[in-house]
């Protein structure tokens, strides 16, 4: 009786292993086995093996480190196999396995996929992806734009990424995430000095945050005819007004004035520094144009007294 318990318990145990494989159609005791290198013979690791009879078969394995792999507990027959690895072309065909001997080993070597096809199938995806982003942040889904838009910066090479970045600084703004906003944005003109875009936005937000100075640096570089409104080179000229910096304030508040000739502001402020530089009679035009413009506001007032003093003056 010693000898006879063990071998009911591993009969059992073999029972109770099967069962589930009798459920699968596709299992059996054949074998398939292949190795898989690149077009230099070397062994590629960690490709994917998918086998399949009739759409049914096992879980997709990889690869081993010597670009080998194999399956037992396959069923008697032909069996599809497809072999896939990032950046190379699949390898499709059909295998016979056999439960009853031993099957040929499935060499294949893996082609790499032309860099004109990776480089058109990743744009593809890139603008997909950018669109879908552009929705969800018109929709106030900044988060999941964001998403959208970081998927697609891992598609593109360098130079491709201005737009998408562009499209993750408008989340962090939307968010109110500045410092974000900022750094993205900072990123864009790294890798394209000249987009307008990002040089706007980011001469906006500074000016609003009153580094004014800093500002100026990116203002500068906008083409002639791109502007930002109007409040940022008043900004800009107040700020170097206040610092001294009179030949230069001068320069701001001309754009305004040329830029923006109805707003009364931009006279105000460049008739105080055409006062400040002795240009009396300049500074009088702006302070008439202002009270024309405006005249029932608190400066028409103030130019109304800078006249009466530049009169008397005369």
């Amino acid at each position: 009786m010693r000898h006879v318990a063990p071998l009911v318990l591993v009969a059992l145990l073999l029972a109770v292993v099967a069962s589930p494989a009798l459920s699968q159609d596709w299992a059996g005791r054949g074998r398939l086995q292949g190795v898989v290198k690149d077009p230099d013979g070397q062994p590629i690791e960690g490709a994917t093996i998918t086998l399949t009879r009739g759409g049914e078969g096992p879980e997709p394995f990889l690869t081993n480190k010597k670009g080998n792999w194999s399956y037992l507990g396959l069923v008697n027959g032909m069996w599809d196999v497809r072999i896939e690895y990032a950046g190379y072309v699949p390898s499709e065909g059909t295998v016979g396995a056999n439960e009853f001997g031993t099957s040929p080993t499935v060499n294949v070597t893996l082609r790499p996929i032309p860099p004109e096809l990776l480089a058109e199938a990743a744009a593809t995806l890139s603008l997909e992806l950018l669109e879908r982003g552009n929705e969800l942040l018109q929709e106030g889904k900044p988060a999941e734009a964001r998403a959208e838009y970081e998927t697609a910066l891992g598609e593109l090479d360098l130079e491709n990424h201005p737009p998408v970045l562009m499209g993750i600084a408008r989340t962090y703004y939307q968010e109110d995430n500045l410092g974000e906003a900022e750094a993205t944005l900072r990123k864009v003109v790294e890798i394209e000095p000249d987009n307008v875009d990002a040089l706007k936005l980011l001469s906006g937000m500074l000016v609003a945050q009153g580094r004014e100075e800093e500002a100026r640096v990116f203002m500068e570089r906008l083409p002639e005819g791109e502007l930002l409104d109007a409040d940022a080179y008043l900004n800009v000229g107040i700020d170097l007004y206040n610092s001294g910096n009179l030949d230069e304030a001068l320069v701001e508040f001309q754009k305004v004035v040329e830029h923006f000739p109805d707003l009364p502001a931009a006279y105000y402020y460049r008739g105080l520094v055409l006062l400040n530089q002795g240009d009396n009679e300049a500074a009088a035009a702006d302070f008439q144009k202002l009270i024309e413009l405006a005249p029932d506001t608190p400066r028409a007032a103030e130019a109304q007294d800078f006249l009466e003093y530049l009169l008397q003056g005369e």
